[in-house]
Parts: structure tokens; C-alpha cells; sequence
């Protein structure tokens, strides 16, 4: 029992924390900075700014409104974090100190063999200590579409979550989605293909569930499967489509 529970945690997604930020800065705020250094692999760009909504990073910490603030606050006086407000409305964009990371981590490396390696091996280990995924940096196209999800205007933050779960379910499964005209089709098919954002929410989740490599509508509660034509009833409307034909012959 105890060992199909550790499969289950393990086989999920799931969050690799550096024990070193733990000490420093305590669970709760590494795990928000964690949470950060993730995002900014994925959206950041060339000046390493990125955007993030409250509702977001609630979807992906459960932190509240409240806490969030209290943590990012701690986060910029700490110098791990910077904020900046931009636009009208004002929107959210942060930046991660990549270096107050390392220097952190490596403080506790320092008797160790890191004495004898190059600047560029000792980025590799602390890239490996916080566990980044950077196949998402080295693929521009990725990058490019899920930073357009997170412009999307007129879809919920829970809907854009979900689509770019699905880019990220698709590079897992080495079927990249190549460009965002996949993602928009998805998104005006709201109404038609898909009832609502939530149809389309469940169907996405269905998808992969499934591990299918396209979204299909699932089929909801109300939602009615047409009457199945017994044989007779079938037959007997072929012989009238053929008596049909043979009028229109003569």
C-alpha cells in the first residue's frame, strides 16, 4: 500500500524544491519561488520578465490573495524577486535573481569538488539542483505559444492553465504543437465544437487522460446520443431510396 502511494506521487507533476532555498527562506516562500524560476522558463523573455496573475499562482500554489502578497513582498526585500507594473490595466511582471539562487546553493557546496570546476559545469549543477526543465527554453516555439496563451484576451486564467498544460502534455509525448493556430482554433470553437470554456476544460483533460494527441469534445450529462437504427428500420429505408432511384430512371 505504502509503495502504490509513493508510485503515485512520483509518477504525477509534481515540484523538485532545492532543500538549500528550504533552509533559507522557509517551505512556504521557496516553493513560491520555485513556482517562479518554473514560470520564467516558460515565459519569460530576452530581459528574463515575465507575467503572472494572482489567480495563476493560486491555481498552482493554492496561496490566497493575502498570502501571495506577503510572500512576494518578502521575496523582493530578500532580493530573490523583482516587480515591475506595467500597462493599462496594470499587469503583474516579475523577474527571478538567478544569482542570489546560485549563491545560495553554492554556499553550501563550497567544500566540496566545485573548487576544480568551470563557471559553466557549476551552472549545470545548480540548474540540476533546482530540477528547471529546460527543454521548454530550448524550444522557441513552445515558449513562443504559451506566452500567447497568457495574452489570450476574452478566456479565463483557469482555461489559459489548461491549454498550456495541453502544449506542455505535447512535448512530453514528443507531438510539439508547432504553431498557435491549434491552440486558436480550440478557443473560437467555443460555442460550436465545445458547449463552453468548461466543456473545453473537461475535454482537454480527457484528451490526456487518454493520451490522445488532439482535443474532442466529451460527451456532458445533458448532452442526448442520437437513436440507434435497428437493422429493419434500416433496411426498409434503403428499399425506399432504391424504389426512388428506379422512379427517377424511368
Amino acid at each position: 500500500m505504502k509503495e502504490s502511494i509513493k508510485k503515485l506521487l512520483i509518477t504525477g507533476n509534481y515540484f523538485a524544491i532545492n532543500k538549500d532555498l528550504v533552509r533559507e527562506l522557509g517551505i512556504e516562500k521557496a516553493f513560491l519561488l520555485t513556482v517562479f524560476v518554473e514560470a520564467s522558463e516558460i515565459l519569460a523573455d530576452k530581459e528574463g520578465w515575465f507575467y503572472q496573475t494572482i489567480p495563476t499562482i493560486e491555481h498552482l500554489t493554492g496561496f490566497s490573495l493575502y498570502r501571495q502578497a506577503g510572500f512576494i513582498d518578502e521575496l523582493i526585500k530578500l532580493g530573490y524577486l523583482e516587480q515591475e507594473n506595467r500597462g493599462v490595466p496594470k499587469k503583474r511582471f516579475f523577474k527571478i535573481n538567478i544569482q542570489k539562487i546560485k549563491e545560495i546553493i553554492l554556499k553550501n557546496l563550497e567544500e566540496c569538488t566545485l573548487r576544480n570546476l568551470t563557471i559553466d559545469s557549476q551552472e549545470t549543477l545548480v540548474n540540476k539542483e533546482i530540477n528547471i526543465n529546460k527543454k521548454y527554453k530550448e524550444n522557441n516555439i513552445n515558449n513562443n505559444i504559451c506566452e500567447k496563451i497568457q495574452n489570450e484576451e476574452g478566456i479565463s486564467e483557469k482555461l489559459k492553465a489548461k491549454l498550456i498544460d495541453f502544449v506542455e502534455y505535447r512535448k512530453e509525448i514528443k507531438k510539439g504543437i508547432k504553431t498557435y493556430r491549434v491552440i486558436s482554433m480550440m478557443i473560437n470553437q467555443i460555442g460550436s465544437k465545445f458547449q463552453n470554456e468548461e466543456h473545453l476544460i473537461m475535454s482537454i483533460d480527457d484528451s490526456i487522460a487518454n493520451q490522445y494527441q488532439g482535443v474532442f469534445p466529451v460527451r456532458t450529462h445533458n448532452q442526448k446520443l442520437p437513436p440507434k437504427e435497428s437493422y429493419n428500420t434500416r433496411r426498409l429505408r434503403e428499399l425506399e431510396e432504391e424504389e426512388r432511384n428506379a422512379r427517377k430512371n424511368i
